[in-house]
């Protein structure tokens, strides 16, 4: 294990992806098609709304990692590791709806998925962080140009109340909104800030407001829509206020976490994870396909499916895990390949 490797940064991405994988537990289960009434449907609540910060997680870690990132070509270089896992999934994700879904694919219209990103069903987040990636030499430069730390918290506010605050229009469009789709900048930057100037909030005060909004934002969603089916609103989503408040304060409270509290065996084992869950992410589809359709054919109704979630969400983070560790092996083949045919081209 390197020595060197921050454990926090790895233990955000595992939670990150966990969380992932058992917010599509919601999904796949039944939960928004079901009415909000009852223990279970509150209990479910309470999920969705822990586990949706899972990929503000993943875009503030981001920015914690890339604040420094310049304009050259070897940044742009570093991007090509992204698309070789994002290439290799596809190709998985092919595999699998032609001999296990017995779908008809025609050549073109693989090569067409590829690009639009449905081959995986999951790559909608590939769209986003190409993006995201392309820009964010010139989002430094904006973030570092700026000579004060109170100037920067000028900046994030200003982005806050263009992506999230627009969020409280609840009934009535108080608030323009037509920017609240670049929220991915602004997880960027409080990546970008804590990196910087890391927490000064103590932990107990972190798990105090964690368990708060927890509660608050768990009822305000359940009683919302009591009688009905959940609807997801802007209050609710990824640029909502309530993954704006809780996203910060879990990412805050997994770097207070002292590395050398951690047991070196469990630091290795995030570290691993960590570096498989981006494959993870986008390949966990094949499991979810799999898993959840016998699921839905031996336990209703939904609420009796909740029995099965710690199992179902481990089958899933395993299988997905191993699919994604093969295909950095299968990438380490391919850069060693890459590498011997350069060295005969020089002979």
């Amino acid at each position: 294990m390197n020595k060197n490797r921050d454990s926090r940064l790895d233990l955000i991405r595992t939670v990150a992806i966990i969380s992932v994988i058992s917010v599509h537990f919601l999904f796949y289960c039944g939960y928004y098609e079901t009415i909000l009434s009852g223990k279970r449907m509150f209990v479910m609540t309470f999920m969705r709304t822990i586990f949706l910060n899972c990929v503000p997680l993943f875009i503030m870690l981001t920015g914690y990692l890339n604040s420094k990132k310049e304009l050259t070509w070897s940044y742009y270089y570093g991007g090509l590791k992204i698309l070789r896992t994002y290439l290799l999934v596809c190709g998985c994700c092919i595999l699998f709806k032609i001999f296990y879904l017995n779908e008809k694919l025609t050549f073109l219209g693989i090569v067409t998925s590829i690009f639009n990103f449905s081959a995986a069903p999951y790559a909608w987040y590939v769209n986003m962080y190409i993006s995201l990636f392309l820009l964010i030499p010139f989002l430094n430069v904006l973030y570092n140009g700026l000579e004060t730390r109170y100037m920067k918290k000028i900046l994030i506010g200003t982005f806050l109340v263009v992506t999230v605050l627009p969020s409280i229009n609840i009934k009535y469009n108080i608030l323009p909104d037509w920017w609240v789709r670049i929220y991915p900048i602004t997880y960027y930057y409080l990546g970008t800030y804590l990196r910087e100037y890391g927490c000064d909030i103590k932990k107990r005060n972190l798990m105090i407001c964690l368990l708060g909004a927890l509660f608050i934002f768990t009822a305000f969603n359940f009683y919302y829509d009591y009688g009905a089916v959940f609807t997801e609103r802007a209050f609710s989503s990824y640029n909502g206020f309530e993954c704006a408040v809780l996203a910060p304060v879990i990412f805050m409270l997994c770097l207070s976490v002292k590395t050398d509290d951690i047991p070196c065996r469990i630091r290795t084992v995030l570290g691993v994870i960590s570096k498989c869950a981006f494959g993870m992410y986008l390949s966990s589809w094949i499991l979810d396909a799999v898993v959840y359709e016998m699921l839905k054919n031996t336990v209703s109704p939904v609420v009796l499916r909740l029995n099965y979630a710690p199992i179902v969400i481990l089958i899933v983070f395993i299988g997905s895990f191993l699919i994604s560790y093969l295909l950095l092996e299968i990438e380490k083949i391919l850069e060693r390949f890459g590498r011997y045919i350069n060295c005969l081209k020089k002979v």
